[in-house]
């Protein structure tokens, strides 16, 4: 790939992360309730939040907001389930953002879930919960929110400890290529050298494809300038070399 090719590509990529969020699933707020006689009571909001990558989520559990209550009993009253007392679970899919909904009253989510089912989304699914109690589903999905959380700190810190190994690798590859230009260290170091920046810019497009948050791919834009500064002192080595002996003949 040419030079102006690959920088092309990297400009498009850091410049369109709006475009990587449409390729992303929907993603999805909870409410649970425990209803009775067409009454419900909020239990648990739990929203999807951003994760490791730009399409990964993880749960969070959110305040009730204030419509919930006036949303589920509408909810329940229109798929005429108020004479069944039980926990039941309201799904509000189709979001491509990562923002949750936010409705002033029943009446506006009701025009709003009409135009989503419109557009093919199924904005309110109502699930009844069976075989928990209240206790139980908020002892489930708070384990689920704490495990999600652990499992993103500890990606975080083998991210960044990574990130940090292949920038002190970047680092020795250079000084090893101006170590063999001064006849320091045999030529197989130059190989080594190159070989760890082709491994660095190979994760970094692994990243751009995983959809990652991002930190490899701007140590990977570095790698092209290397190359260029690299091809450019041996030519100018291999000139000079060349230059040198013209003269002495």
């Amino acid at each position: 790939m040419k030079f102006s090719n690959w920088m092309l590509s990297i400009a498009i990529i850091l410049f369109s992360k709006d475009g990587f969020a449409l390729s992303c699933h929907s993603t999805q707020d909870r409410i649970f309730a425990a209803c009775e006689m067409g009454v419900c009571e909020p239990l648990l909001y739990i929203i999807e939040v951003r994760s490791y990558s730009q399409c990964s989520t993880r749960p969070s559990i959110e305040p009730l907001p204030s419509w919930a209550k006036e949303v589920f009993e509408f909810e329940i009253l229109s798929r005429e389930l108020a004479n069944e007392a039980g926990i039941y679970e309201l799904l509000l899919d189709g979001k491509l953002g990562l923002s949750s909904y936010v409705f002033a009253n029943a009446e506006e989510y009701r025009l709003f879930s009409e135009s989503a089912k419109l557009k093919g989304q199924l904005l309110g699914q109502l699930n009844q919960i069976n075989g928990k109690t209240k206790e139980e589903l908020e002892l489930e999905w708070r384990l689920y929110e704490s495990n999600a959380f652990r499992k993103l700190t500890i990606f975080w810190v083998l991210h960044w400890l990574s990130l940090a190994m292949a920038a002190l690798c970047l680092i020795y590859s250079i000084l090893w290529f101006h170590k063999w230009q001064r006849s320091v260290i045999p030529l197989k170091w130059v190989f080594v050298a190159i070989g760890i920046q082709v491994a660095i810019i190979t994760v970094a497009f692994a990243s751009i494809s995983a959809r990652v948050v991002p930190l490899f791919i701007m140590l990977g834009i570095f790698i092209p300038g290397i190359w260029l500064y690299q091809i450019a002192t041996v030519v100018n080595f291999w000139w000079s070399n060349k230059t040198t002996q013209n003269h002495q003949l």
